[in-house]
């Protein structure tokens, strides 16, 4: 019928295996939130011409969890996105809001003015404007700055590649500065080429097909035409993404032949440092906690020994055990489901609520974006960063 999507995922035994995993059912208690409950809903005639359906699709954090869990390795999130894709813009309740983002990320000067506009007005407002604290919580890190040791100079470096993300490029300044230094002191210089834009994974799990694959080509091209060998990356989700590109193209031989070889040069950033010479650092001065990103844990990487092992390395002991949660981030979806968004974050922090000190540690900018965010809004004593920062910190000559 019109306005009804296509359904692919008809094989589902209903089993519920990727109900108790489901971040978004965890915090709102609803089958219809989780993967089973969408499947079934939606293969029962579910259609765009209702408003429950549409909202309904926005309830999904593509986090990976019931890919992960499914016994008959479906994949409920490509059918999702799959939905998201056919979804006319003026039927989803939250397009604008996606629009207006994906294009603040797909336009670097519009990231860099924006970022730029925020440190000026942080600058100019008293400690304490009620303005300046609803600055904060939207940028802690425009607001507060960490020290960083200068760059170390030794001989001739390597040239690397280096894909930092947009929140690190624009935001984050201080991960992709502290990357620079922990590359140089392992003997690297960073590469990153002008052309490069988002990677494109907002535009992808919103369901904007060309849009993602438009991103991908200009990546895929900017990093050709630039330092040959391994291309670094200091965020997960961007990392996962990265890895994705091939699946892009399924139905273009060349560019999925470009988007392969692309692909197996993406280097996570722990799994590039971990046992790397040149990096030492002195005893221990901080309780850490790791927290793993969705997009390492259940994306193409499933990367979640490598952080842990490097920070046993370089601090000189393991981190705290965290429950391996979402943060309730999702990219797009603390933007279109802050209330759940947030629900979920209180259930990460649970475990570190009683704590009078510590330090999260992350590989991803979405999920310090997050953490920085939470912290600061239950008036917590711990502190978020980005492993890269940590580190760039502790190490010495």
């Amino acid at each position: 019928m019109a306005g009804q999507p296509e359904i692919k995922a008809s094989s589902c035994a209903k089993c519920g295996a990727c109900t108790p995993v489901c971040p978004v059912f965890q915090s709102t208690g609803r089958e219809s939130h989780t993967a089973r409950g969408k499947l079934h809903l939606f293969k029962a005639g579910a259609s765009f011409d209702s408003a429950y359906f549409n909202d309904l699709l926005a309830k999904c954090l593509q986090c990976g969890a019931c890919d992960a869990a499914c016994p008959r390795n479906l994949r409920p999130s490509e059918d999702i996105l799959a939905w998201r894709a056919r979804q006319p813009f003026g039927r989803d309740p939250h397009g604008f809001a996606k629009f207006l983002t994906k294009k603040v990320l797909a336009t670097p000067l519009l990231q860099e003015g924006g970022s730029k506009a925020l440190t000026t007005l942080l600058a100019t407002l008293p400690k304490a404007s009620g303005l300046r604290k609803r600055l904060d919580l939207l940028a802690p890190a425009l607001a507060a700055p960490p020290s960083l040791p200068a760059l170390p100079q030794k001989g001739s470096p390597r040239i690397l590649a280096y894909f930092p993300g947009c929140l690190a490029q624009h935001l984050y300044k201080d991960i992709t500065k502290a990357t620079t230094i922990l590359a140089g002191h392992c003997g690297f210089e960073l590469h990153t080429p002008a052309a490069l834009t988002c990677c494109g994974l907002a535009s992808h799990v919103s369901g904007s097909e060309q849009e993602a694959k438009a991103a991908a080509r200009r990546n895929i091209k900017a990093f050709a035409e630039g330092a040959a060998g391994p291309i670094l990356t200091s965020c997960a989700s961007c990392t996962s993404h990265l890895k994705s590109y091939p699946t892009l193209f399924t139905d273009d031989p060349e560019m999925h032949d470009k988007a392969v070889a692309f692909a197996s040069r993406i280097q996570e950033f722990s799994t590039f440092f971990l046992d790397r010479e040149g990096l030492s650092t002195s005893s221990p001065a901080e309780t850490l906690y790791y927290h793993d990103p969705c997009h390492l844990r259940f994306g193409p990487c499933q990367v979640t020994k490598e952080p842990r092992q490097l920070l046993t390395q370089l601090n000189g002991a393991p981190p705290l055990s965290l429950p391996a949660q979402c943060c309730g981030q999702g990219g797009l979806f603390h933007l279109t489901n802050p209330d759940i968004s947030r629900n979920i974050f209180s259930r990460a922090l649970a475990p570190l609520a009683e704590l009078s000190q510590g330090l999260v540690v992350t590989t991803c900018s979405g999920c310090l974006l997050q953490w920085q965010q939470g912290l600061a809004r239950a008036k917590s004593p711990l502190r978020a960063e980005h492993l890269a920062v940590f580190l760039a910190k502790i190490i010495r000559d």
